[in-house]
């Protein structure tokens, strides 16, 4: 608790500092008073604002864009999607694509150890089949398939379109997880979503809704290379067993040279 209320705390003075520059600035370049945008509708009425405020305070506007993405999902807060476009909106793709995919990584890394430390008793009492459960002991089983497998199931899981994060940034740290393959299945699993949300970001005036964001061309890709992911591990599970079987036949069947 005493954590939250000091991260509220400094979103609420970052915010206190945007609102004041934005006052400061309303003669000279006609802006709006600004507010947190919470949709896209919200981010197009606010994008003007958000614009002059890159330009006059760039600095003071990419550390309140990155603390309030991250305690977005250290709390597991939705609207990574709108956060998404804003970082498109007043970063560009070229820095926003990568610093999105940085910030998803840190943040759920943050809400591992938040899960870690606060939830291991209410994970391990859910019912056993409720969700949470089912999901724990999928991730259980995939476990034992190997590292590479597992860290390639992991990443599927996170490229699969609708896949609920804040479930899985709650349960994978009691799956004996270890941390680096969660930062980097985070990191390269939620690439595909963020680079389309970020690049929304640049021609936010042809977009009204996350349909036009993801449409059906859109997520059949996704789903498409999630597939492909999951099903790699087992590929490369079954052509090991086939060569641990083959290589000892194959010694046995070798002649034996005799001095």
């Amino acid at each position: 608790a005493a954590v939250l209320a000091l991260w509220l705390g400094v979103l609420y003075l970052f915010y206190a500092a945007l609102r004041a520059r934005v006052r400061a600035l309303e003669a000279s370049a006609a802006v709006d008073d600004l507010h947190v945008p919470y949709s896209i509708d919200d981010l197009k009425r606010a994008q003007r604002t958000l614009r002059v405020l890159v330009d006059h305070h760039f600095g003071l506007v990419l550390a309140a864009y990155c603390t309030l993405y991250i305690f977005k999902q250290a709390f597991s807060i939705p609207g990574s999607a709108a956060l998404n476009v804003c970082g498109g909106l007043i970063l560009g793709v070229r820095l926003g694509w990568p610093l999105v995919c940085l910030l998803s990584a840190t943040g759920a890394t943050v809400c591992y150890a938040v899960s870690w430390l606060a939830a291991e008793q209410f994970v391990r009492g859910v019912k056993p089949t409720s969700s949470l459960a089912l999901a724990r002991r999928k991730v259980l089983r995939m476990r034992e398939e190997g590292p590479l497998s597992f860290f390639l199931f992991l990443i599927s899981m996170r490229v699969f379109p609708g896949t609920p994060n804040w479930l899985l940034n709650l349960v994978l740290p009691h799956c004996r997880v270890p941390l680096h393959f969660f930062f980097f299945s985070i990191l390269l699993g939620l690439m595909p979503y963020n680079f389309v949300t970020v690049s929304a970001g640049e021609v936010l005036a042809s977009v009204d809704s996350l349909s036009d964001i993801f449409d059906a061309w859109v997520i059949f890709k996704l789903m498409a290379g999630a597939v492909l992911l999951a099903s790699s591990g087992s590929i490369l599970r079954r052509l090991r067993k086939r060569m641990d079987v083959t290589a000892p036949a194959a010694a046995a069947a070798a002649p034996c040279c005799t001095v």
